[in-house]
């Protein structure tokens, strides 16, 4: 259902990690993060494919923005290039400040 949804979306080249993503170590993510070049989008079906906490999803945008990559989730309908995107973003990292 996920890679049917990424082919969907026009994906060129899915990375795929078959264990948790609580993990720590996750190969095909890392291969991604050092793939991943300025203009590139990286799409994922949903927010939790990609990280399990939020601080980890923050930390993971900020590496993304500051490389200039695009990020969407399609389940979320979240679109990191939009202002609207970010805006999204922002206030859901905010939710989780201590």
């Amino acid at each position: 259902m996920q890679t049917d949804a990424l082919d969907r979306a026009g994906c060129e080249r899915p990375f795929i990690d078959h264990a948790s993503g609580a993990k720590a170590q996750r190969p095909e993510l890392d291969h991604v993060l050092d793939t991943i070049r300025k203009g590139n989008m990286l799409v994922v079906w949903k927010l939790d494919r990609l990280g399990r906490s939020v601080q980890n999803l923050v930390d993971l945008m900020n590496l993304l923005q500051g490389r200039g990559v695009g990020f969407k989730s399609l389940t979320e309908n979240m679109d990191a290039t939009t202002p609207g995107g970010v805006l999204v973003f922002n206030v859901f990292a905010a939710n989780d400040s201590p």
